[in-house]
């Protein structure tokens, strides 16, 4: 067991495919689920090639796949979130008269959803219903409290019953394939560095040291300092060492723990230097302005040091050296005003709400991308609360001639092709309802305009169209329209069915969901 430490004023990425790429041995890089792909760009930057041989990226859950496909096992029926949380709701129904604080709690859908998330968590951490009846037998018979976990235990153990011999729940899969670990032969050829977690749960502890008994070695990667005046900042991850310390000696194995400045003789970020010339740069540290150095030991330390500015001239003259690009004479941000010799590492703006707040950021970065070059995809905004200044963000950086990205979770049932595909599903099964039509049509992708829409919308709800109606010539409101708007309503309505009646009747021929699939995506695709 290999436990490499360091700071953030480490490239831990540049460290951990350096010592991948001189190991020549067959490798599992292990993330977190969602950091796979940062990891395999990275992966190509830091190791210069276009492929990579005997390395591969992938997350626990990937891990377990692979180890069951080879020892046997992975055909076995999982039950997701969403599955649990549909059998939490009929189990609380069924068993409505056995609880007694949560009976018809399952009508309601944040109490399912709170019960699926701590029934996850109880699985994550491998609470039974034995701990829970240590907990509620210390209670008085009449507390609130024991009646609620007195019916969580009845759920809990419903729920574990009722799947027992159909399914494996979703957070028992980890236990399931830690399981087989020791009997993959193929892990014997590999070796596993796990970067990116500040945390390892008793289940991702568990898998760590079933590998620790099969992999050629194990090494892990965490952003630690034990002499820092900040030690507080990293107590979970000094639990977290302590333990893997244990668990390796439990195991009957050495362990090293190796701080990654120390291993290669980085630079000691506590010196003030600012002539480059005379700092010895560890290849693995990563080159920072002094002020940012600082901040970085300083933010959490207790107590703090201040930062000491060495004279302007001297200043300058370094960070110019370090990036002469952007440190200049003049840099205007707008015409009433200058930054002073050079741009700030660090800046606070004082801001009298968030869309001020937005607009600066928008106009430091026009400035940047007029008058220093640099090009938008340079450019990173971080911010807190996005939900609610997304909007914000959008309607200033649009003002200011800026593309942004904002990386948020968005709900895909908003995208119009996702709309577009469930509203031509909907019309094949023959719902030709006015609100199913116009959906259809008002989704972007037929070329009508919006006031084309809006028209004939207009008309569908206020003539009440039944699904019948839309088939033919409509007849209602002919009078009262005049002749030339009623025609060109009639004409919208076969424009529109002209391009669905082909997609209707071809799918109403197919028998097999294959042929409607190849219907469905034939129409998309003409």
């Amino acid at each position: 067991m290999n436990i490499f430490y360091g700071r953030e004023n480490i490239d831990k990425f540049k460290f951990l495919f350096n010592q991948v790429g001189t190991n020549n041995s067959n490798t599992y890089i292990i993330v977190p689920e969602q950091f796979t792909l940062e990891a395999e760009k990275s992966a190509f930057e830091h190791m210069q090639t276009k492929s990579l041989m005997d390395i591969e990226i992938i997350s626990f859950s990937r891990l377990g796949h692979k180890i069951l496909k080879e020892v046997g096992g992975e055909k076995v029926s999982t039950l997701n979130n969403y599955g649990r949380y549909m059998l939490l709701s009929k189990i609380m129904k069924d068993s409505s008269h056995e609880l007694k604080l949560f009976h018809g709690m399952e009508k309601m859908p944040s109490f399912l959803e709170n019960l699926n998330d701590l029934f996850s968590e109880m699985q994550e951490f491998s609470t039974d219903t034995a701990r829970l009846g240590e907990v509620t037998g210390k209670l008085p018979q009449t507390s609130v409290l024991r009646q609620k976990l007195d019916d969580l235990e009845y759920i809990y153990n419903q729920y574990h019953h009722t799947i027992s011999n159909a399914y494996l729940d979703s957070d028992d899969y980890t236990a399931f394939f830690t399981n087989k670990i020791k009997h993959s032969v193929n892990l014997k050829k590999y070796s596993i560095w796990i970067y990116g977690f500040e945390y390892f749960s008793p289940k991702l502890l568990n898998i760590i040291k079933e590998l620790e008994n099969v992999a050629k070695s194990v090494n892990i990667i965490l952003t630690w300092d034990k002499n820092g005046r900040d030690n507080n900042l990293f107590d979970i991850t000094s639990f977290v060492i302590n333990k893997l310390k244990i668990q390796s000696l439990s195991n009957g194995f050495n362990y090293r723990l190796s701080q990654i400045d120390d291993f290669f003789g980085v630079v000691d970020l506590t010196k003030d230097s600012y002539d480059n010339t005379t700092t010895k740069t560890h290849p693995f540290t990563i080159n920072k302005c002094p002020e940012l150095k600082h901040l970085e030991q300083e933010l959490f330390a207790i107590p703090y040091q201040t930062f000491h500015k060495p004279s302007s001239d001297a200043l300058t003259a370094s960070k110019q050296k370090a990036n002469p690009s952007l440190y200049k004479k003049e840099f205007n941000v707008n015409p009433n005003e200058q930054f002073n010799a050079f741009i700030s590492p660090v800046k606070i703006i004082k801001a009298a709400n968030p869309t001020s707040e937005i607009e600066t950021a928008a106009m430091y970065a026009s400035a940047l991308i007029r008058e220093k070059n640099l090009r938008q995809k340079d450019i990173v905004i971080l911010s807190n609360e996005l939900d609610n200044k997304s909007h914000i963000f959008k309607r200033i950086f649009h003002q200011y001639g800026l593309n942004i990205f904002i990386d948020i979770k968005q709900n895909i049932m908003n995208h119009p092709m996702v709309e577009l595909i469930i509203y031509l599903l909907t019309l094949g099964r023959g719902t030709l309802n006015s609100e199913t039509i116009i959906g259809f049509m008002k989704t972007g992708f037929l070329n009508f305009t919006k006031e084309e829409e809006e028209r004939l919308e207009n008309y569908a709800y206020s003539y009440q169209i039944k699904s019948w109606q839309w088939k033919n010539d409509f007849v209602k409101g002919k009078d009262l329209l005049g002749e030339e708007d009623f025609t060109t309503i009639n004409l919208l309505r076969k424009r529109l069915f002209d391009i669905l009646t082909p997609f209707l009747n071809d799918y109403a021929k197919a028998k097999t969901g294959m042929d409607k699939s190849q219907v469905l995506y034939s129409f998309l695709i003409n």
